[in-house]
C-alpha cells in the first residue's frame, strides 16, 4: 500500500484535533464544575496533539526535532523583534489591569499550565504544520485560523460570562499564530516561538481566567 501524502495528512490532522477537542470540552462541561471543567478539555487537548506529533513521525516520518531547539545562533533582529517579542507585548495589557486580583499560589498554576501549553501547542501548530509542502502563506493563514478555532472551542466555552474579553483574545491568537509560523518558516527553529508562546501564557493570567478570579 502506497504511503499517504504527508500534505494530505497534515492537512487533515488539524481538523481531527478540533473536533476531538469540541467533544472533549462537551464532556468536560458536562460532568465538571465549572471552575474546573476547564482541565480536563485541556489535558484532552494535548493528549490529542502529543498523539498526532507522534504519529506523524512514526508513520509518515514527519519529525518536529527537524527543527532546532536551540537559542544559538541568535536570529535576526527583526525576526526576534517580530515573531517573539511582539505576541507577549499583546497579552501584557491583561497582566497589567488583572494580575493584582490574582493569589500568587495561581500565578505558580499560571507558569506551570505556562509551560506545557507553549510546549505542545507549539510542538503541533508550528512543528508539525510546518512540514506541510505547499505555499507558505497558505500555511500561515491555514494553521493560524485552526489554532484561534482551537482557542475559540476551549477560551469561548470558559469566558462564556466574559464576552468582552473572549475577541480581543480570538484576534490576538490570530496574529500570534501568523507571527510564530512566519518566524518558524525563517528561522526553522520552535524554541523562540516556545519562549515567546509561555510569556505570553503567563501574562495572559490563564489559569486565573479560567478559573474566574479575573473580573468580568
Amino acid at each position: 500500500m502506497a504511503r499517504p501524502e504527508p500534505k494530505n495528512l497534515l492537512l487533515v490532522a488539524p481538523l481531527g484535533l478540533l473536533l476531538v477537542t469540541w467533544i472533549g470540552v462537551q464532556y468536560s462541561s458536562r460532568f465538571f464544575d465549572v471552575q474546573v471543567a476547564w482541565i480536563p478539555s485541556f489535558l484532552i487537548y494535548y493528549m490529542s496533539m502529543g498523539l498526532m506529533v507522534f504519529a506523524a513521525r512514526r508513520f509518515i516520518g514527519v519529525d518536529v526535532l527537524g527543527l532546532s531547539l536551540e537559542l544559538e545562533p541568535l536570529p535576526a533582529r527583526s525576526r526576534l523583534a517580530t515573531g517573539v517579542i511582539v505576541p507577549p507585548l499583546l497579552a501584557l495589557p491583561v497582566c497589567i489591569l488583572y494580575i493584582a486580583e490574582v493569589p500568587l499560589l495561581f500565578l505558580v498554576y499560571c507558569l506551570l499550565f505556562a509551560l506545557v501549553n507553549a510546549v505542545t501547542e507549539e510542538a503541533f501548530w508550528r512543528g508539525l504544520l510546518f512540514f506541510r509542502p505547499g505555499n507558505r502563506t497558505f500555511t500561515m493563514l491555514f494553521s493560524a485560523a485552526l489554532f484561534t478555532g482551537a482557542h475559540y472551542m476551549l477560551w469561548g466555552r470558559y469566558l462564556e460570562a466574559k464576552g468582552w474579553f473572549l475577541y480581543p483574545v480570538l484576534g490576538a491568537t490570530f496574529v500570534m499564530g501568523l507571527l510564530w509560523m512566519w518566524f518558524v518558516q525563517k528561522e526553522r527553529n520552535l524554541a523562540y516561538p516556545m519562549i515567546s508562546h509561555f510569556l505570553v501564557n503567563v501574562l495572559n493570567l490563564s489559569v486565573a481566567v479560567f478559573y474566574g478570579l479575573v473580573p468580568a
